[in-house]
């Protein structure tokens, strides 16, 4: 019987090859260079994110707008700061304080995961966007307020499905890539909940006119400038 020799198979064709010197190339700035590497290859996955989300958002509103590149340099610096910047971290603090894998610490990883990562990164995300934007810290607050509670749940939804494989197989050096090409869909999800327009939340507000009457009125968007306001 002959025998195959190594590299002769008809599927080593050029693209597989060619994808094997971009992953190791990938693998040696990883290894050389690992945070300005997960920051750059967050940075492109959240611009693809964007870009991809105000093309369904175009489609869906029937509308021939250009791409907004404000909007997308946004997306990209957050993706960057939170995805490629503190992520890693936040993998090193959870492993080495579960470092042991078995189905408890996985289930914990998962847990936590969701509860405080899920948690800070869409408030942070949606917060940052809108100081961004040049809004104040208030109007900040008040975007986390009106978006927060449908992204946690979408993130519940998403999530510990992902890092069940996440935190029990892929290794933790490679976690920030395959995080960052499942936040190719999560990314594009987060920049329409953070720009699309809404309706704000009312609020019953008592407010003490220059008179000095109080009077109770239903506000919805900003505060008027009605003198003294104190918000129920």
């Amino acid at each position: 019987s002959s025998v195959r020799r190594s590299g002769s198979s008809p599927f080593a064709s050029r693209p597989v090859m060619a994808l094997r010197r971009i992953w190791s190339a990938y693998r040696e700035c990883l290894q050389r260079h690992p945070k300005k590497t997960t920051v750059a290859q967050s940075v492109t996955i959240y611009t693809a994110g964007d870009i991809l989300a105000q093309t369904l958002e175009r489609r869906t509103r029937s509308t021939e707008a250009e791409l907004d590149g404000t909007r997308t340099a946004r997306t990209a610096f957050m993706g960057g700061a939170l995805i490629g910047g503190l992520l890693p971290f936040w993998y090193g603090l959870l492993d080495k304080a579960m470092p042991v894998k078995s189905i408890q610490t996985v289930g914990a990883k998962i847990m936590l995961d969701s509860l405080v990562w899920g948690a800070f990164s869409i408030s942070a995300f949606i917060a940052g966007t809108a100081v961004l934007e040049g809004k104040s810290l208030q109007q900040a607050k008040v975007e986390v307020a009106d978006r927060f509670v449908e992204g946690y749940i979408k993130e519940w939804q998403v999530w510990p499905v992902y890092n069940a494989f996440c935190f029990g197989v892929v290794p933790l050096t490679v976690r920030p890539l395959t995080t960052s090409f499942m936040a190719v869909g999560w990314s594009a999800y987060l920049s329409s909940l953070a720009y699309n327009e809404r309706p704000s939340t009312p609020v019953n507000a008592f407010i003490r006119t220059a008179s000095g009457r109080h009077i109770t009125m239903e506000v919805v968007g900003e505060m008027p400038q009605l003198g003294q306001l104190d918000a129920a």
